[in-house]
């Protein structure tokens, strides 16, 4: 089911040209609010009733800076700071980069592509940035009932620093860069 964005502006300029240029479908990333990346899939030479634009839109991406002073990682999407309704910035204690498996389920999104299954059972990689440092870990978790055990290449426990925790699910195979 598309989705359907509506908004208004006062255009300062003829009518004709506010015309011409809401009709060519190629003016449709122009349109688009700050820190919201589209892409121009296919649409027809001019807009009309009915007529199918396909975009693709992506938001991101999300970094982790460390930030010695809080003694925290902060939060940025997109290169801009993302903070709390009272400007407090969003921030993590530590942060777990876990690989995971995953399979297209039976359900479909609005766009009818199969929405994934993650596999969160099982073992795999994992990249824990705790206190400014990066460790390599193995994920561990047995049943739905147990937690998530994280082992370095010693077999020691690597633990995560208290306070809060943002978990990522990566995909095994998607990138993930950490400088």
């Amino acid at each position: 089911m598309p989705r359907r964005i509506e908004l208004s502006s006062v255009i300062n300029a003829p009518r004709y040209r506010v015309w011409a240029f809401y009709d060519d479908p190629d003016n449709l990333p122009k349109l688009t609010p700050p820190g919201i990346h589209i892409t121009l899939v296919s649409s027809p030479a001019k807009a009309r009733t009915g007529a199918v634009v396909t975009l693709r839109i992506r938001r991101g991406p999300i970094a982790f800076t460390w930030d010695a002073t809080l003694g925290r990682y902060l939060v940025t999407t997109d290169g801009r700071p993302e903070v709390t309704a009272a400007g407090t910035p969003v921030s993590a204690a530590s942060i777990l980069v876990q690989m995971i498996r995953t399979h297209p389920s039976n359900n479909r999104d609005v766009n009818g592509s199969a929405t994934p299954v993650l596999e969160l059972l099982g073992t795999g990689e994992a990249k824990v940035l705790r206190g400014g440092a990066v460790y390599d870990a193995t994920w561990e978790r047995a049943t739905n009932a147990s937690p998530t055990r994280l082992t370095g290449a010693s077999g020691a426990e690597v633990t995560l620093a208290a306070g809060p925790l943002w978990v990522l699910l990566v995909p095994v195979g998607q990138g993930v860069t950490i400088s």
